[in-house]
């Protein structure tokens, strides 16, 4: 065929490719020095969803936030209750 006889895959096998053939990134760590200023990554943030979630297709989410995020030491509010979550999912 067009294709050279290579089969077509799908978006989550294109993905897949993509990523396993990928380089992985190189980082540097560095310390953190105000952790008033930080939400560490992983943090759950509290939301409820607005829109449904369809998995079978791409698509867009949003959500607000429902508890004040605090940072990594606890002194500020980084994402206040009420802020509008916006994402893509595919």
């Amino acid at each position: 065929g067009k294709n050279g006889g290579a089969a077509r895959l799908d978006g989550d096998e294109q993905f897949a490719e993509r990523v396993s053939s990928a380089e992985p990134e190189r980082a540097r760590a560095s310390q953190l020095h105000n952790l008033a200023t930080v939400v560490p990554q992983g943090a759950i943030i509290p939301a409820v969803l607005e829109t449904a979630l369809n998995s079978d297709l791409p698509g867009f989410a949003r959500a607000v936030v429902s508890r004040d995020v605090r940072s990594f030491d606890g002194s500020a509010v980084m994402i206040p209750r009420g802020s509008r979550l916006v994402g893509q999912y595919k």
